[in-house]
């Protein structure tokens, strides 16, 4: 139990250290007005392609259509593909539409092949119909202020691009959207140095640098924005087809190329409301939780395993020294504990999400371990889960 507890802190610490370094180099898609005023003429003649896939999002389409509609950026197109909605969606386009006759776009998508997932297909035939240079793919849950497609020109111009994803500023309404979303962001900003994905660490030896480039790629599909030579070179939303986790792999497809795909959050530009309720929630990340893992049932137990004795173990090691007179127990789960909540306060800080749902992290990780059961089940039994209106398999893609 001890030598638990010590290893429980040492990953504490690591994760504070990485978390402090995010805080410091996981930088905003914003950028300073001054610097987008007086940015080249040349970088603002670039022409910027909005690819909005829509499948029964009567309920956020218009905010992110409008949102984009008053973007100060001038060589601008928006694309919206109505990807054969059963709700009010239609409606919604046409009456928008006659709105902005001018600079809105809308094409109705065709059926879905067979080897397609809904999502992939839709940006697919976006690709196909936009000018643009710089393809930016939106989520229909996301609105953003005005000045941020001129910023991510700007992003792309500063660091010389090929490709970037947001991480929006999540807006949560009810508990479980408090408890539950900002467990996505611990992961990313706790286990991972955003700057890995731009560039593989430099600690690696150089022979294994190249191999294990992939395992650094993340992204959020959320917001994605590529060249349009790099999005082609890669094969597009054409080389995810069947992929679940298309936004990673994306990016994989980015690493394995040698192109060069940067990370950005959204807090104060970029919003998103993922799910609306606890229904959602279950079914958004039912769909791709073991897809995340690539379908490697062994590494997922062992990620629920390491997250039960960092996260759930020290709760129950506290019971048991208080009773037992154990200091040094006592202590050290303790430390684990209240560091844990103070990285969650951290995050809410940084990310504007209530204070007080940083104390639940407890019940999240437990929520995470009855998913990955329901996970490793549905792919056992081959069962198929819906979203969208639209059933999908969760089984392993063929290697």
């Amino acid at each position: 139990m001890l030598i638990i507890l010590i290893f429980d802190t040492a990953v504490i610490c690591i994760v504070s250290i990485i978390l402090s370094r995010n805080y410091f180099t996981f930088e905003s898609i914003r950028a300073k007005d001054s610097l987008l005023q007086n940015s080249p003429k040349a970088e603002r003649d670039v022409k910027v392609s909005v690819c909005i896939p829509v499948r029964n999002e009567a309920n956020t389409i218009r905010k992110c259509v409008e949102s984009i509609i008053v973007q100060d950026y001038p060589n601008l197109e928006i694309c919206v593909l109505n990807d054969q909605s059963t709700d009010e969606t239609p409606t919604i386009l046409e009456e928008l539409k006659s709105n902005y006759p001018e600079r809105l776009h809308i094409f109705q998508g065709e059926q879905k092949p067979d080897d397609w997932l809904g999502k992939p297909w839709a940006c697919h035939q976006l690709s196909l119909v936009t000018q643009g240079e710089i393809l930016i793919f939106l989520d229909a849950d996301v609105w953003m202020e005005s000045n941020i497609v001129s910023a991510t020109v700007h992003r792309f111009n500063e660091y010389q691009l090929d490709g970037l994803s947001v991480w929006p500023q999540q807006i949560m309404r009810n508990f479980w959207e408090k408890v539950l979303i900002p467990m996505l962001y611990y992961v990313l900003l706790g286990f991972l140095v955003t700057d890995y994905v731009t560039q593989t660490p430099k600690w690696l030896p150089a022979y294994f640098r190249s191999r294990l480039s992939t395992l650094f790629a993340a992204a959020n599909g959320q917001f994605m924005a590529f060249t349009k030579s790099a999005y082609e070179q890669i094969g597009g939303h054409q080389s995810v087809k069947n992929e679940i986790v298309e936004d990673v792999e994306l990016s994989r497809q980015i690493k394995k190329t040698g192109l060069k795909l940067r990370l950005f959050h959204g807090v104060g530009g970029v919003y998103c409301r993922m799910y609306a309720n606890k229904s959602e929630i279950l079914e958004g990340f039912r769909k791709n939780f073991l897809a995340g893992f690539r379908f490697n049932i062994i590494l997922f137990s062992a990620a629920a395993i390491f997250h039960i004795m960092v996260y759930v173990l020290p709760y129950i090691t506290l019971i048991i020294s208080i009773f037992g007179g154990q200091l040094l127990i006592l202590a050290l789960s303790l430390l684990v504990i209240l560091i844990t909540i103070f990285q969650r306060l951290f995050l809410a800080k940084w990310f504007k999400w209530d204070l007080i749902y940083s104390f639940t992290h407890l019940i999240g990780v437990l929520w995470f371990q009855y998913l990955g059961i329901l996970s490793i089940s549905d792919f056992l039994m081959n069962r198929k889960v819906k979203w969208k209106d639209r059933p999908i398999t969760i089984k392993k893609p063929d290697l």
